[in-house]
């Protein structure tokens, strides 16, 4: 049994494939490397790992071409400058920059507007992608979907111990896809018993928002049903003024599946300040400030050096 980490992005306009993982990778090794040394980031860039990219698919839905990398490598770098103790309230509070109107938005109003079923349109009207991505009349949510759950049968295949790193709306399409591998997977190598994941990570997710659950894959089920069945343990990260994940508690949303037994390794929610600034404006919500932070690194470092086969 091999181990493999399968990463899955976000939503709005990215830049190409081979771009947007580089960034990720270069993020998470380095973590690594800085709190855990040379070693583990070499076990890591030997671990096999996959990028399930959709950024094309969402750039059409934007009508937008792909984005120019560079101020992302530049986020990067400053992020890279810091040391492990920078990644504190402390830090946050001397880089944090302006924020925008549409995050602001999100954040003031998504919870109230969900408590009154309005949320839906509203989420729809700045964030198109997400809107293609629940429409029922677009395959959009398919396309998604198929391109992880094309990997995570690969992966299946060659009984791979797999750890699942989901960001943002990655980690609603993760949700709903490995649903649907527990319950509506008709194919015929599909064997819900030995097709698991590991570890799921979940970064700056909003599957702690009450419109979001409503659209879940199993939503409208009970019991065993409603939840997906594969996996072992699930790690969430939610960042200090994330806009995406305004409601940053997951283990209280999800304990039916510690009841019913869906989590031998548990749901565990982790708090953490992003320290990402990008153009000069701070972006809780970016990937490689969850990537880099000390807390997946931790994460991380445990699961590279844990024995196959164990929770």
């Amino acid at each position: 049994m091999a181990k493999r980490i399968l990463f899955i992005h976000g939503r709005d306009r990215k830049p190409s494939k081979e771009n947007l993982e580089a960034i990720w990778l270069e993020a998470a090794a380095h973590g690594l490397q800085r709190d855990h040394g040379l070693a583990i980031r070499k076990q890591f860039e030997q671990t096999n790992k996959e990028f399930v990219y959709f950024g094309d698919l969402s750039n059409a839905v934007l009508g937008e071409s792909a984005e120019d990398p560079e101020s992302r490598w530049e986020a990067l770098g400053r992020l890279q400058a810091l040391d492990r103790a920078q990644f504190s309230a402390q830090g946050y509070q001397r880089m944090r920059g302006a924020s925008w109107i549409k995050p602001a938005l999100i954040s003031w109003l998504a919870s109230p507007l969900g408590r009154l079923g309005l949320a839906k349109p509203f989420i729809g009207i700045i964030a198109a992608d997400l809107r293609a991505y629940w429409s029922a009349k677009s395959n959009h949510g398919t396309q998604l979907r198929n391109r992880l759950k094309h990997v995570l049968h690969e992966a299946w295949s060659g009984h791979d111990e797999i750890l699942l790193v989901a960001h943002s709306l990655g980690s609603i399409i993760a949700y709903d896809t490995l649903w649907q591998c527990s319950w509506a997977d008709t194919s015929p190598q599909h064997n819900k018993h030995a097709q698991r994941i590991d570890l799921l990570i979940t970064l700056g997710s909003p599957l702690g928002d009450r419109t979001v659950q409503r659209q879940l894959m199993g939503a409208n089920l009970k019991g065993l049903n409603r939840y997906p069945t594969c996996i072992n343990r699930w790690e969430n990260l939610a960042a200090k003024d994330d806009y995406i994940c305004h409601d940053r508690l997951l283990c209280d949303d999800f304990d039916g599946m510690r009841e019913l037994g869906l989590l031998p390794g548990g749901l565990h929610d982790h708090f953490i300040h992003n320290l990402n600034l990008r153009a000069d404006r701070s972006n809780p919500h970016a990937s490689v400030g969850y990537l880099i932070h000390p807390t997946f690194s931790q994460l991380l470092a445990n699961w590279l050096r844990s024995k196959p086969g164990g929770l």
